[in-house]
């Protein structure tokens, strides 16, 4: 979410500055100010300036002769911000009093902090699944590799080993997986081709169908 948000009114005489800034507690140094009032060059236009230590998306409105600075966490996109940019910028559009385009502000980016805080738990709940999901398919694979190397009957090892890579070649099948008599297992394959549970591609590779 946006560490801050900071309005910059240009004065021919004296530059850039603030204007107003929410929170009230958020500090911004002064060269950021001169800084963002140099990038835009008094043209309407949306900027992102980023670097090590900074990241800021910004736009210049030229009939109020103020740029809107959101400052974003390191790890954000400034484009996830344009519509607040724009939702902002709306607000000089508007016949408002000056206390009343602050407050604004302010719902404004209250408004997006609970949006984004609301978005990054899904997207946390989300990683949290993904990895429970490997932990589980490592499990499994694991399990599966065990049952290999447990089961005597030929059929249930070909089909197992398909389980863990659906596709394989014959002679990949054979030397890494089911080790045994070479008769007993070609007529495994075609007992499992006949019941229609693998297929045999071009002589040479068999794939699981289920």
């Amino acid at each position: 979410m946006p560490k801050g948000i900071v309005i910059i009114e240009f004065d021919e005489f004296e530059g850039g500055g603030v204007w107003f800034k929410y929170p009230d507690e958020f500090e911004v140094d002064d060269k950021y100010i001169q800084n963002l009032t140099i990038s835009h060059n008094f043209i309407s236009s949306i900027l992102t300036n980023k670097d090590d230590t900074i990241n800021i998306l910004s736009f210049y409105n030229d009939e109020h002769k103020k740029i809107i600075a959101l400052f974003l966490e390191m790890r954000e996109d400034g484009q996830d911000y344009y519509e607040i940019i724009r939702q902002l910028d709306g607000l000089f559009l508007r016949d408002l009093a000056e206390e009343e385009i602050q407050q604004e502000i302010q719902n404004i980016y209250d408004l997006s902090c609970s949006i984004i805080n609301v978005r990054e738990q899904v997207m946390l709940k989300f990683a949290n699944e993904i990895s429970d999901l490997k932990g589980m398919e490592h499990d499994f694979t694991n399990r599966l590799e065990a049952l290999l190397q447990l089961s005597r009957n030929t059929e249930i090892k070909i089909l197992i080993a398909l389980c863990l890579k659906e596709q394989q070649t014959i002679n990949e099948l054979y030397a890494t997986k089911v080790k045994g008599k070479r008769t007993t297992f070609d007529n495994a394959i075609k007992r499992l081709i006949r019941k229609g549970l693998i297929k045999r591609y071009n002589n040479d590779t068999v794939r699981i169908l289920f």
